[in-house]
Order: structure tokens, then sequence, then C-alpha cells
């Protein structure tokens, strides 16, 4: 048995020419080391066909035990899980088939039943990549199974939206991939926005509750940013500031989707009528090249104890509306279908919420 030096502490992103020499050179049972003495080691094995994958090996160095602990398990190594995506890497196969996942969840823990129906939401539709964003999440995305698919990155951001009542909760995006699609991350950041400092959250480094978290990704070639946005509540100025904020240093040749709570509420017309803005092109969103499908239903609704739409003092606007949706720009022609639906039915929501299902496809 042999040992492959790769002469870098970096993992997850492999360099192509680390691919090619792990895929040439790695034999059954071999070692994959990164770095130097502190420097994670993988075990390689070799399936009937041929294909390497990496597995992490307990290290039993003295060091280890203060510095290298990790839970090693599928959905908690993703530099790991990352290396093996692009290990087995088939190139672009035809069109990529996307599923994007919105779910504010009103800081609740999701019960089994509802993991049980995302789960088969998405084994159901044979997907190439997941997109699964959370809003006052305790991260349901962490708990899916998912045979045959890799979760790869899962960029969260700490918020305490209703105090120590509910605890400390996440905005977050995880991106998981059918192993062997051509995906790969590429960084990830947020941006965060509005006054904290209330009961413990400055303590624990909450400083503010909205904006959002942002995952760069190629698919099939394509450079893709996929955001998860918790936008603030009251005022349209602040919710146009965190847009800009989150689409700060977007290239040129890269398509952005935007998911999560908008919170942009029905506006209410002279005539009494009520309208959605966000898939009418009629918030900050549009400056941005966002499109937006129409939602089958609302998303969102408080009552008053009459029975009425509240309305909350300090809003021009109800409590109703379509708040969650999923919106793409294409600036490339490379994404194509887009359609969206509100999950409504088929699972037990705890939330104040609804859930919001887009699928769309990247061209090959």
């Amino acid at each position: 048995m042999s040992t492959i030096h790769i002469n870098s502490q970096h993992r997850g992103n492999l360099d192509l020419a680390d691919i090619h020499r792990i895929k040439n050179e790695a034999k059954q049972g071999d070692t994959v080391k990164f770095g130097s003495i502190l420097g994670k080691e993988y075990s390689v094995t070799k399936n009937s066909d041929g294909e390497i994958s990496l597995k992490q090996k307990e290290s039993k160095s003295f060091f280890s035990h203060f510095f290298n602990k990790s839970d090693a398990t599928k959905n908690n190594d993703l530099k790991l899980n990352q290396m093996n995506q692009q290990l087995h890497n088939k190139g672009r196969i035809g069109e990529a088939k996307v599923l994007t996942v919105t779910y504010n969840q009103a800081n609740q823990k999701m019960p089994e039943e509802t993991k049980n129906y995302f789960q088969n939401l998405i084994k159901s539709g044979d997907y190439d990549v997941v997109l699964f964003a959370e809003q006052e999440s305790k991260l349901l995305a962490k708990d899916l199974e998912l045979e045959g698919m890799n979760l790869l990155s899962q960029n969260k951001m700490k918020v305490m939206t209703k105090g120590l009542g509910e605890g400390v909760s996440y905005t977050s995006m995880s991106v998981f991939a059918k192993d062997g699609a051509d995906v790969k991350v590429k960084g990830e950041s947020e941006f965060r926005h509005g006054w904290g400092g209330k009961n413990m959250e400055f303590l624990l480094g909450i400083t503010g509750n909205k904006g959002g978290v942002k995952t760069s990704l190629e698919v099939n070639g394509q450079d893709i940013t996929a955001i998860s946005a918790h936008l603030d509540s009251n005022k349209e100025a602040k919710r146009e500031l965190e847009g800009n904020k989150l689409m700060a240093g977007i290239k040129s040749n890269e398509e952005v989707l935007i998911t999560g709570d908008l919170n942009e509420r029905e506006k209410l017309l002279d005539d009494g009528t009520m309208y959605d803005p966000v898939s009418h092109d009629d918030t900050h969103l549009a400056k941005h090249g966002f499109k937006f499908e129409a939602l089958n239903s609302h998303t969102y609704m408080q009552l008053d104890s009459t029975g009425k739409i509240k309305h909350k003092e300090g809003r021009d606007r109800p409590d109703f509306g379509e708040l969650d949706n999923t919106g793409l720009t294409n600036k490339t022609g490379n994404l194509k279908d887009l359609q969206t639906k509100v999950l409504d039915e088929g699972f037990d929501n705890v939330s104040d919420h609804k859930p919001v299902a887009s699928t769309f496809t990247v061209r090959g």
C-alpha cells in the first residue's frame, strides 16, 4: 500500500492535476494525504467499474486528538463529499435537472412526517441538483437521507428572530447533487442585516437576523450563485438594500437564483383589489433581472381576532401574500423551464409559512 501526497491542506475543490493523479495512480487500500503533519488522510476504495472513492481515515497522531476531530458521517464531511463528487464526475450528460425548495419554518423543529415528505419529493423527481433553502430553521436539510446524492454544501447563518424563547435558528442553503453529476461548489458567503443585541443575541454573535447566504456553484459548466434570503418584513428600502448587498460581486456571465422569504406582501390598490408584486416585476428584485412565476396560492396569512387579515402597525401592506418564491436571472440563456408551486398538502406543516418548490434545467 502506498501514500499519494497532495502538497496542500486544500480539500474539496481538487485541482484538475490532483484528480488525474488520484484516478491514475491510486489503488485499492492506498492512502491520499493532504498537507503535512496535521493533514487529513483518506483511504482509497475502488469499485468493480474502477471508480475511485475516498473515505476518511481515523488519524492516530497525538495532535489529531486535539485538532482533527470531525464527524465523518455522510452529511457532515462536506469536503469529502465534494472530492468524491469530482472524482465521480461523468461530465455534462445532457441537461441538469434542478429542484429548489424554500421553507420558512418559524423556528420550529420539523416532525418526522415532514422530513419524510421532502425526502420522497426529492427522490421522486430524479434530480441532478437540489437546492434546499431554509429560513428560521433548525436545519431540516441536514436530516434528509438521500441515497445516491451527496450533500456538498450547507451554508448557514445563525439567527434569533424571536429571542431566547425559540432559541437559535438558521438561514441556510444546502446543496445536494446526484453522484456523478457535473456540480462544483466554488464558494460561500453571507450578508447579515438588522439590529441585534437583544437578550443573548449579541453574545452569540448574532448581530442581525435579515439578509441571506450565498453559495457559488458550477453546474454543467455554468456559474450559478444560489441565494437563500430572508429580507426585511417592514420596509421596502431595507429589502432593496439587502437585495443590493446580496447581488454584490456577481459577474456578467454568472446566473443567480434567489429564493426564500422575500417578505413582499400583496399590494392593495385604490380599487380594493390586491396583487402579488413579485411575480408582476414590481419590486426591487426586478432591476437585477430576476423572473418569478406566479404562484398557485398565498404562502403566508395572519388573521386578527375578528378573522380578518391582520394589518400590523408600521406596515403599509396587510399580512397576506406570496412572501416565499424563487427567481432566476437568465443572461446566458442556459437556464430553462422554470416552474414553481406552493406545497400545501401531504405533510404536517407546523410553520406559519408554506414551502415553495421550483424546478428548472441547466443546459448541457
